[in-house]
């Protein structure tokens, strides 16, 4: 397995990748999170916490292995 750093990731937070960017570089992955539940509360950054927090976790874990969480 490589470094952390041998590894790219896009994540889009305001709808898909695609809109932003029209090529993908080969050795990266394109992520779509939603976000919408988070921004339609009384406590709007503690959703979005809740909210990231998993899905980064996740992402680590994906690219570098069980080892980082």
């Amino acid at each position: 397995m490589g470094e952390l750093s041998d590894f790219h990731a896009i994540v889009s937070l305001q709808g898909p990748v695609g809109d932003y960017i029209d090529t993908v570089p080969f050795s990266t992955i394109a992520l779509n999170w939603d976000l919408a539940e988070a921004e339609q509360t009384s406590a709007p950054f503690e959703d979005l916490y809740r909210t990231l927090a998993p899905q980064l976790r996740d992402l680590m874990v994906t690219l570098h292995g069980e080892e980082t969480t």
